[in-house]
């Protein structure tokens, strides 16, 4: 569901400035989504993991605040987004911290 919610977002940002900021805030946040993964689980590194979700988190965050006049669904769209990389930034640094 997250991902479709990511997915209706970037199309409406598409749709209304194909080459803003806001746009390339998007693709930003997709690379860094897909490049947790392999840092975390593939490499088994909670530090590259952290290096990798901070950043996400941030992106996230600015996306948002780009998006939340011009484009206040978007915005709201990535809330839930928002709630998870939270969530799942602070299980990646309590397992930095635990070990």
């Amino acid at each position: 569901m997250l991902y479709v919610l990511i997915g209706i977002a970037g199309a409406r940002t598409w749709l209304a400035a194909p080459s803003s900021a806001r746009m390339q805030m998007w693709f930003g946040q997709m690379a860094l989504n897909f490049l947790w993964t392999p840092a975390f689980f593939g490499a088994e590194s909670t530090v590259l993991g952290l290096l990798v979700i901070l950043p996400l988190l941030l992106s996230i965050l600015a996306f948002i605040r780009m998006s939340w006049t011009p484009d206040r669904l978007s915005a709201i769209l990535f809330l839930p987004y928002l709630a998870w990389v939270g969530f799942a930034t602070l299980l990646n640094l309590s397992l930095f911290l635990l070990n």
